[in-house]
């Protein structure tokens, strides 16, 4: 039986297509049979059982990775890019799988360098700065480490006692010399100079001129030295001076009514050059520096100070000069009696003498250029034969009533001429006497001068006299200093180069004075530019002009052709060394010559950097320029913590009371001047702030003279001009370090040079005369004051707050 359509295409109810169902069911039969229809059913229920646990488990897989992709996925996301690059440089750079593998692991490893070096950079110990520049070997370097590193105590800290740092060493092992009241670098200097001298004496051509400088040299020495004719001689020349004028009346050989007082004080002047009550000298004319004038000054004591004669009649400085006087009147014949009573009556003659006596020390400018005529002089000075003397000593000077004479104390020779009018002819012959024989005592036989040896053993603390050779060195200086120094000279090394290395110095340091001058606004107007014109026009003398007559055999022969010298006969030559340099003093009263100005500075055996101001020059001898002081190849902090300290404080002094008075061409200016009352105004204050400074920290007497702060203020300036002078010469040249002392920055060594120039040993007896005489700080408590005031010098040595160099705020600078 065939179908209907509609029983074709009408869908069964559970699904089934009519094409799968049996043609033997009906519609009312079930789809499954009974027993397939319960186990289908249960199928069923057994899968959607499964189903179920299926989704729960990802469900709560999902839920427990809900951040996390799975490992397949991350991997093959990684290798399909590492694929991907690979392929890329592989057609970008046209290598092989395996070239550009290589090629990733060189660049890796190249990677990994870079970090290890970087590592090991950051790691890696640093070379210390001492290490990192480059040491000086040239021999000079090596001899200037040689002369700081021994005299330095390193144990010691800078901060707390530089004088012990930079000197501990040399203060141990360098005890106070037997023939010495004091010793320093300096008076090193003045041995090694006397010694030099003495060997090209020694070892000269022998002279056959007897007109010429080596011959009489030579035979001045000798008769020095010539010791069995001064014992011969003994005193028989002093007594028969004595004799010629009028006798001595501690010896009983004195008649007082002959006894011609105006003519004895005249000869005893010109003569045999005893500066009896006063001094007479030849210096510049302070209103017209191109001519000389005569000056007259208070004398020395027999005692070093005038105050001495006000201490107590048992200290041991009036009962040493007390024992003095009487010994030596002993001597000379007197009796025991006569020579006490002589020594008392001496001692008070010279103490009503120093009541009388003004105090020299802070002697001003216009005060110093005080002028009286000889007529003048007279009127007011009876007692004092003042043109007798002028005419005696200067007899080609055309002296009379009108010529004008410099003296800065009229008082004072006003005070002297009565006590003159006011003592008896005794006490008056006893002194003159004494005065001639204290003079000529060391040139006396052993034992006068066993006797001068005890007194100053007892008064400044020498042991012992000074070597023969050495004291016979240090006469003829006295008066042969111009051609001594010349021969000094001439036999220099190399002392154009010497001079050049300070020309240089000099410059340095000028720039820097100018460029201070010009940025101190604090200063007037008027006296900037006053000071600013000195600095412009301030030469320098370094020795003696060379290249001309001036250092030739020829020059020294004409100059000393008045200078008589006889064999073997001491005494005498003394005398004509006398009447030489009046002579000398004679012609520059006759004659111009610019060169005297400064000629005196530059032979001057005392080595120390002088300022002219009647020249406007710096002046250095060449004495000064040697070892251990000075070579030309010496490291600049070197040179310029000795050498050019000096020159900057000489520099200071030109332009600071009271040499800051002088003009440019070595004129004093007029009392109108700005200067005058304006520079007084402008140090006031630094002078006033330093003293109070030194007197709070305890490091010097707060009540020191004007002198003494004056000296230290320019030795504070000194430093700070070429501490700055030195740090911008440094710029120029590549930074090196000195042997054994790389630790050591150029700063350092130029605060430890300067140290070492001033450090110095005294007797008790030397140190009691300097704190009397008050003219400047110790080296100790010079160090102390100046180092204080320095940021510089805290800076280099690092000195906190605690420590004494430290500086919080300094005064100020006086430039």
């Amino acid at each position: 039986m065939g179908d209907t359509p509609d029983q074709e295409k009408k869908p069964i109810e559970n699904g089934l297509s009519n094409e799968s169902e049996d043609s033997g069911n009906s519609e009312q039969d079930p789809c499954l049979p009974g027993d397939v229809k319960g186990k289908e059913m249960d199928m069923t229920d057994t899968l959607d059982s499964k189903h179920l646990d299926t989704e729960i488990m990802k469900q709560n897989k999902k839920r427990h990775n809900v951040n996390k992709k799975p490992h397949v996925s991350l991997w093959v996301s990684i290798t399909s890019s590492f694929t991907a690059s690979v392929k890329y440089l592989m057609d970008k750079t046209g290598l092989s799988k395996l070239g550009v593998a290589v090629a990733i692991i060189i660049l890796l490893l190249l990677i990994f360098c870079c970090i290890m070096l970087l590592v090991l950079g950051i790691l890696w110990p640093k070379i210390p700065h001492e290490l990192s520049f480059p040491i000086c070997r040239r021999s000079a370097c090596l001899r200037s480490s040689s002369e700081i590193l021994p005299r330095m105590d390193t144990n010691v800290s800078a901060c707390d006692d530089f004088r012990g740092f930079a000197c501990g060493r040399w203060l141990q092992r360098h005890p106070l010399p037997v023939d010495r009241s004091t010793w320093s670098l300096r008076r090193q200097l003045e041995y090694r100079t006397r010694d030099r001298i003495r060997q090209l004496i020694l070892t000269q051509p022998h002279p056959t001129q007897i007109s010429s400088f080596a011959w009489k040299t030579k035979y001045f020495y000798e008769s020095c030295m010539a010791m069995d004719n001064i014992e011969t001689s003994k005193e028989v020349m002093l007594i028969s001076h004595i004799n010629s004028l009028g006798g001595w009346n501690v010896l009983r050989e004195f008649q007082m009514h002959s006894f011609d007082k105006r003519d004895t004080f005249t000869r005893l002047h010109s003569e045999f050059g005893v500066s009896l009550f006063f001094k007479v000298d030849v210096v510049p004319d302070p209103h017209s520096p191109q001519d000389y004038v005569v000056q007259i000054v208070p004398a020395e004591f027999g005692l070093p100070d005038k105050s001495y004669y006000y201490r107590a009649h048992t200290s041991t400085p009036v009962v040493t000069y007390k024992r003095y006087l009487k010994d030596v009147a002993q001597l000379l014949g007197a009796t025991s009696s006569d020579a006490a009573n002589f020594s008392e009556d001496m001692f008070n003659f010279e103490r009503r003498l120093a009541e009388v006596t003004p105090d020299t020390r802070d002697l001003q400018p216009f005060q110093a250029a005080n002028k009286n005529t000889v007529g003048e002089i007279k009127a007011w000075a009876p007692s004092i034969p003042i043109h007798d003397l002028l005419l005696a000593k200067y007899p080609e000077a055309n002296i009379d009533d009108m010529t004008e004479i410099l003296i800065p104390f009229p008082n004072y020779l006003q005070g002297i001429s009565n006590l003159i009018s006011t003592t008896d002819r005794i006490a008056l012959n006893n002194y003159m006497m004494w005065k001639l024989t204290d003079n000529f005592l060391p040139y006396l036989s052993e034992k006068y001068r066993d006797t001068v040896a005890v007194y100053r053993r007892d008064l400044l603390g020498e042991e012992q006299p000074l070597q023969r050779w050495e004291m016979c060195i240090k006469t003829m200086q006295k008066f042969l200093g111009f051609g001594l120094s010349v021969l000094l000279q001439n036999h220099a090394e190399d002392f154009d180069k010497d001079a050049k290395v300070v020309n240089e110095i000099f410059d340095d340091i000028m720039r820097e004075a100018k460029h201070s001058i010009q940025k101190a606004g604090w200063l007037p107007q008027e006296l900037q530019e006053h000071i600013f014109g000195k600095l412009m026009e301030m030469g320098l003398e370094v020795g003696f002009p060379t290249g001309g007559l001036m250092l030739s055999d020829h020059n020294l022969e004409d100059m000393y052709r008045q200078m008589y010298i006889i064999n073997r006969d001491f005494f005498q030559n003394i005398k004509y060394g006398i009447n030489f340099l009046q002579k000398q003093q004679q012609l520059r009263l006759k004659k111009f010559d610019g060169f005297y100005r400064w000629m005196d500075a530059a032979s001057d055996f005392d080595l120390q950097v002088h300022y002219v101001a009647a020249a406007n020059k710096i002046v250095i001898p060449q004495a000064l320029l040697q070892e251990p002081y000075f070579h030309p190849d010496y490291p600049s902090a070197v040179l310029y913590g000795g050498l050019g300290v000096e020159i900057a404080a000489a520099m200071v002094q030109a332009i600071t009371p009271w040499d800051v008075l002088f003009a440019d061409d070595g004129t004093l200016v007029d009392s109108q001047h700005p200067a005058v009352n304006q520079s007084k105004l402008a140090f006031m204050h630094p002078v006033s702030c330093l003293r109070q400074w030194w007197g709070k920290e305890g490091f010097a007497n707060p009540s020191a003279t004007n002198v003494t702060t004056y000296n230290t203020l320019r030795k504070l300036s000194g430093i700070n001009i070429a501490l700055r002078a030195l740090q911008n010469q440094l710029k120029y040249f590549p930074h090196t370090h000195q042997p054994a002392l790389e630790n050591f920055e150029d700063g350092h060594l130029f605060f430890i040079t300067f140290a070492q120039s001033v450090c110095s040993v005294k007797s008790p007896q030397q140190k009691d005369l300097d704190d009397t005489l008050d003219t400047s700080l110790s080296d100790k408590s010079l160090l102390s004051v100046v180092l204080s005031q320095i940021k510089d010098f805290s800076r280099l040595f690092s000195c906190s707050k605690g420590n004494i160099f430290y500086t919080a705020i300094p005064c100020e600078d006086i430039l």
